[in-house]
């Protein structure tokens, strides 16, 4: 199965972007896109600048007048079109920014790569072809198994569920209810919750 190949060259590439994602933010462009190479630390599906972070999430002290400078759309470029897919973006209104909000946008863009962190290499490059409507779904006591009902070893697959305290998530994220979708990002970890 891909996914004990892939996963741990993905955890060797969070662990760079961990330690990098403090510079990858310097290169994002006034829109907080970023582009060539540093695209892999970028989140697929959202901008670096995302209205619900910045204005609820972020701490108070980094928080900026998102709406002064943004306006939030969602558009789908080339790169996302053909695996039926588009992304959150932002539209930049005005691009006058003070020092006080430019550092504040730094670091809400920062915090922003390290909570989704690596998922552009976690897509792009360990990501699997899937449709949603050629998936099948087998539940168990612990959990959920969704599968490729016609590849079952090397398509994607998605495992789920809660033993105890401990939630469990490995595969790829895989939503059964989009068809339209042809592409799904790695995955895995483990949440130790009541």
């Amino acid at each position: 199965m891909l996914w004990f190949i892939f996963y741990p060259m993905n955890l060797m590439l969070s662990i760079l972007c961990y330690l990098t994602n403090w510079l990858a933010a310097l290169f994002a462009d006034e829109r907080g896109e970023l582009h060539g190479s540093w695209l892999y630390w970028q989140t697929w599906d959202d901008s670096l600048d995302v209205e619900w972070f910045v204005k609820e999430t972020v701490p108070k002290i980094f928080r900026y007048d998102f709406d002064k400078h943004y306006v939030s759309t969602r558009e789908a470029p080339e790169y996302l079109k053909h695996l039926g897919r588009d992304k959150g973006a932002v539209k930049c209104i005005n691009n006058e920014f003070t020092l006080k909000e430019r550092i504040q946008r730094y670091f809400c863009r920062v915090l922003w790569l390290y909570r989704n962190n690596g998922y552009g290499f976690a897509f792009y490059w360990f990501g699997n072809g899937c449709v949603g409507n050629l998936l099948a779904t087998r539940k168990f006591k612990y959990g959920t198994l969704v599968y490729d009902r016609f590849n079952p070893i090397w398509g994607p697959w998605k495992l789920s569920g809660k033993i105890g305290w401990f939630e469990f998530l490995a595969g790829w994220k895989l939503a059964t209810e989009s068809g339209a979708f042809k592409w799904a990002m790695i995955t895995g970890r483990i949440l130790i919750r009541k």
